[in-house]
């Protein structure tokens, strides 16, 4: 077998932009008193993956597709001034590519890199090499009735031969709300800019609020301007046993958004027995049906344990993650792999229901 050597070279720019969102966005930097359109960065490719792209896309369309990527360098003329002058900051616009249909002022909003010598000086630092901003994309028309939109750019600086910042942007979401609960559950809010990464109808349409299911371990991106955003929750699928659930007690879940916010504790929930189904229930199949309903908890993704008491850190991490992610959880549940059983609790007092001749305690049961 013949082995020779190989030189890779990597040609990068000084500015790198990644987008790790389900939604494309237009960059351009903003200099010499004009605005320089970049193109789109699109969403990364495990976003395509989950379903937010169009299969029925003409040859055209395709072959314009292969001018944008989910990761591209700004062009190193147009960082000149930003590279030679240690003080100089660069002004980068970005804007979300909404498939609304508003023609009329679209959502646009800016921020600004720090001076290069300050970003050679977290390069060097072990706690700033990752920082998070804000940027709220606002109605660039008087005439646009559009919501504002906001995102995070996070963006990591590190040095090349130890002089050179290289810095990588990544637009995120502000947060990413994931069910894992074992069944399907839909999703409402009151709120703009909630995005499922896995695209389908709307399952209620009306103007006060949105409505999307979340089957297991599906994800919702949210871009919701403000300090929180409120949400309900409801079991999407009918029980094969038991009694139907509504929307969770207490109508509104409110989860904060922004840098350094964070869900305290993991907030118990409950999907509530709907009363006339649950005293027919009763009455039919003679169970005693305790509580009010089916619980669950809404909690940070790193404060999963396994009895959601405590977390696993002393204190949020979410600078240091891609995306934060809140999650819908149950603590324990069963899983039937043979498709007919079904366990019920009955009334201990009933003389009626048949009694099995072998006795067994709860802990044979698992």
């Amino acid at each position: 077998v013949k082995r020779g050597n190989s030189t890779v070279l990597h040609l990068s720019s000084h500015v790198e932009m990644h987008n790790k969102s389900s939604l494309p966005f237009r960059i351009a930097i903003i200099g010499d008193e004009s605005i320089h359109d970049l193109g789109v960065v699109q969403c990364s490719p495990d976003e395509r993956k989950n379903g937010r792209h169009d299969e029925s896309k003409s040859l055209l369309k395709e072959n314009e597709d292969l001018m944008t990527h989910s990761v591209f360098g700004l062009p190193a003329p147009l960082l000149r001034n930003f590279v030679s002058n240690s003080s100089e900051t660069l002004c980068i616009q970005v804007s979300p590519v909404l498939n609304d249909g508003s023609r009329i002022g679209g959502l646009v909003g800016m921020f600004n890199l720090p001076p290069l010598e300050r970003l050679v000086a977290m390069a060097s630092s072990s706690d700033e090499k990752r920082r998070i901003i804000e940027v709220t994309c606002s109605p660039s028309s008087r005439e646009s009735r559009a919501s504002s939109l906001t995102t995070h750019i996070s963006f990591n600086v590190s040095l090349i031969d130890g002089d050179h910042a290289f810095i990588e942007l990544s637009i995120t979401p502000r947060a990413v709300l994931k069910n894992k609960l074992p069944v399907p559950v839909l999703v409402r809010t009151p709120m703009p800019h909630a995005f499922p990464t896995i695209e389908r109808e709307e399952e209620a349409k009306d103007s006060n609020y949105s409505t999307y299911r979340l089957n297991p371990l599906e994800t919702i991106e949210v871009f919701t301007p403000g300090p929180s955003i409120a949400v309900s929750m409801k079991c999407a699928d009918l029980p094969i046993g038991g009694t139907l659930t509504g929307w969770i007690d207490g109508d509104w879940v409110d989860i904060p958004l922004g840098k350094d916010k964070s869900v305290p504790e993991p907030l118990r929930c409950t999907f509530p027995y709907q009363s006339k189904s649950l005293d027919r229930y009763r009455s039919s199949r003679q169970i005693a049906v305790r509580g009010s309903g089916s619980d669950f908890y809404v909690l940070e993704a790193e404060d999963v344990t396994p009895d959601l008491r405590g977390s696993l850190q002393n204190h949020h991490t979410a600078a240091t993650e891609d995306v934060r992610t809140i999650v819908f959880v149950v603590c324990a549940y069963v899983i039937d792999h043979t498709g007919n059983l079904l366990f019920e609790e009955v009334l201990l007092g009933d003389q009626n229901i048949p009694r099995s001749s072998r006795s067994f305690n709860s802990s044979s049961l698992i």
